[in-house]
């Protein structure tokens, strides 16, 4: 990674400060991986972005639910 982050730096340019435009990554040459290791990382990693996304929905749900309650709990308007 260190050495990639060396690489871009290194053909950077720009007057005021350096810069990394379209033309320097049309000079990098990329590993781009098969389909078969795109789908597996696909069916490996869809499944953890939506957990992510169903436990965000849910936090959010909660802390409406939250917001709603502790008021009313706080005040005793009900009773635990």
């Amino acid at each position: 990674m260190q050495a990639a982050v060396k690489s871009l730096r290194q053909q950077a340019v720009g007057a005021v400060f350096d810069a990394i435009i379209v033309d320097t990554f049309k000079r990098i040459s990329l590993n781009v991986p098969s389909q078969r290791i795109v789908r597996l990382f696909d069916e490996t990693i869809c499944p953890m972005f939506e957990q992510v996304e169903n436990l965000t929905i849910q936090n959010q749900k909660l802390r409406t639910a939250r917001d709603l309650l502790l008021p009313k709990l706080m005040s005793g308007e009900i009773a635990v």
